[in-house]
Parts: structure tokens; C-alpha cells; sequence
């Protein structure tokens, strides 16, 4: 389903993919879902989503550096036995750019 790639095309070997649930019921303390490292061929071994709707992000790390990108669009499973097409997310390498976060996490529960 997804591939963790670099701005230059190639496939990203060891690149984690986050997906992140969107929608009202997505309240858990943590909404992320790690996919796993990306294979040599730069794609998920068992990507398997839930029926839903995600946000994506992939980071890749070398030393203490992280590189990372998200999905442009919401990414829609609709099919029970899950998505048929692969969804391609390039890294760059050319400056760091931080970790995968979940970009609208849950209120706190005191809601504070």
C-alpha cells in the first residue's frame, strides 16, 4: 500500500509509515498506527488499515537526523479486504526535517 521513497525516486529501505485515523471517533489517547519499516523495495510489508480515513506520514532516520513527509490528502479505505493501490510517499534527503506527529491530536481528558 505504501512506500516510503526519496526525492530523487529511488525506494526508501527502513522508512516507518504512520497512519493517523481521522473523524469524530478517533479520541484515543493515541491516534497513530505504525505500518512498520518499508521493505528494500521501499514498500510495507502488511500495511493493513482498518476501514477509515488517515493521514500519513513517513520518516526515515540516518545518525541522530530525521526526514519525514505526510500524505497531501486524506487517504480513504473503502474496501473491506483493504486498498489495492499503492500510495507513494517521497522523502527528501536534502535537510532534516523532524519526526512523524500526529497532526490533530486528541484534547486532554480534563480538557485543559
Amino acid at each position: 500500500m505504501t512506500r516510503g521513497g526519496s526525492g530523487s525516486g529511488t525506494n526508501r529501505s527502513g522508512a516507518y509509515i504512520h497512519a493517523y485515523p481521522t473523524g469524530a471517533d478517533c479520541n484515543s489517547p493515541s491516534n497513530e498506527i505504525v505500518l512498520g519499516p518499508t521493505q528494500s523495495n521501499g514498500v510495507v510489508q502488511y500495511p493493513g488499515l482498518p476501514f477509515g480515513d488517515y493521514e500519513l506520514c513517513a520518516d526515515w532516520r540516518s545518525g541522530s537526523s530525521y526526514w519525514k513527509t505526510s500524505s497531501s490528502t486524506t487517504i480513504q479505505n473503502r474496501v473491506a479486504t483493504g486498498a489495492t493501490t499503492q500510495t507513494r510517499l517521497s522523502i527528501s534527503n536534502s535537510s532534516a526535517n523532524g519526526r512523524c506527529e500526529d497532526p490533530s491530536p486528541p484534547p486532554p481528558e480534563d480538557g485543559v
